[in-house]
């Protein structure tokens, strides 16, 4: 089997399905007379590219940051940290979601008996903060993934030439950029598809309405057709997503290169802020579940339980892949 039809077979078993869902709904609306015409705004649909284009800027900002300070202070183990944040990109969205929640309404506890103030963590801005902790790991893999990709003899021409910290980025860029939009790409489509997060702090995106149409209606092809802006901008993106990976050529071989520019003051600030974020992302959940796991009767029934759902879902989730 060629790669060329191996592709091919890829794209059919994606794309196929939802050609004829969409293909079947247009059929209907024009020869069933009682068809459900779903109202499509597209204000709304605006309104969930704003929210998730902005989430996925921050999202990837972050995990360039973070990456920077992984890749300068655990020279010796980046590898391992590279397959932990691969791992950590399993933990669910809505963990995240709710991890901060707790955390927030914990300092709005304090300002509130300090201050007499009580802060409000809902609406937009709390969407984009959580969706763009929730996806880091990854846009922080694939940052990390082309630095460790990058040729040895990049860096030690940037050693020997005694480059600026400036001429260093636009070196560094080049290399990382196609990793960086791969992520960006991934996590907006990941973003605009969800609705889970949004919901919890009260804020109607697109895909909580067409949630809400195939709730009321039960009608499938509804659905679908109302889906429509959202299935072309997927379809784009994923399309434009084939594009880059066809184009970047990865590295079989990571490199054990340095940071020559570590103790430039640009630098640390970008590591001291990047070990911020990533403390922020693991203590969060993290103290959020001990936290928890002092409230629950049956905690090891839970773990027992959640551990065999765990086990289920991404097992069939990868024979689906597979498939």
């Amino acid at each position: 089997l060629t790669r060329e039809g191996l592709t091919f077979f890829c794209l059919f078993e994606t794309f196929f399905p939802v050609f004829f869902l969409f293909g079947k709904s247009l059929f209907m609306l024009l020869t069933d007379e009682n068809f459900l015409v779903p109202s499509i705004s597209m204000g709304l649909f605006l309104k969930s590219l704003r929210i998730n284009l902005t989430s996925t800027l921050i999202c990837s900002g972050m995990g360039f940051i973070a990456v920077l300070f992984i890749w300068t202070y655990f020279e010796k183990t980046r590898k391992r940290a590279f397959y932990i944040l691969a791992f950590s990109a399993l933990i669910p969205p809505f963990i995240h979601a709710h991890s901060w929640i707790k955390f927030i309404d914990s300092i709005n506890e304090i300002i509130f008996s300090i201050s007499g103030i009580l802060p409000d963590f809902t609406g937009e801005g709390a969407v984009v903060a959580v969706t763009a902790f929730s996806y880091l790991p990854f846009t922080a893999a694939l940052c990390l993934f082309g630095l460790l990709s990058i040729p040895s003899d990049i860096f030690d021409s940037i050693r020997t030439e005694k480059f600026s910290i400036t001429v260093y980025y636009k070196i560094i860029f080049p290399f990382i950029l196609s990793y960086i939009l791969v992520g960006m790409l991934f996590v907006f489509l990941l973003n605009i598809n969800e609705y889970a997060i949004p919901s919890v702090f009260g804020v109607n995106v697109y895909a909580l309405e067409l949630f809400a149409i195939f709730s009321a209606t039960g009608n499938l092809y509804t659905t679908a057709l109302a889906s429509w802006p959202l299935i072309i901008l997927s379809l784009t993106l994923l399309f434009l997503l084939y594009l880059i990976i066809n184009k970047t050529e990865i590295s079989e071989n990571f490199t054990d290169n340095k940071n020559y520019f570590k103790n430039e003051n640009s630098m640390k600030i970008l590591n001291v802020t990047g070990g911020i974020i990533i403390l922020f992302f693991a203590v969060v959940p993290l103290v959020s579940m001990v936290v928890e796991s002092f409230t629950v009767n049956n905690l090891l029934g839970i773990i027992k339980n959640s551990s065999e759902q765990f086990v289920y879902s991404y097992f069939s989730g990868a024979i689906t892949a597979v498939l």
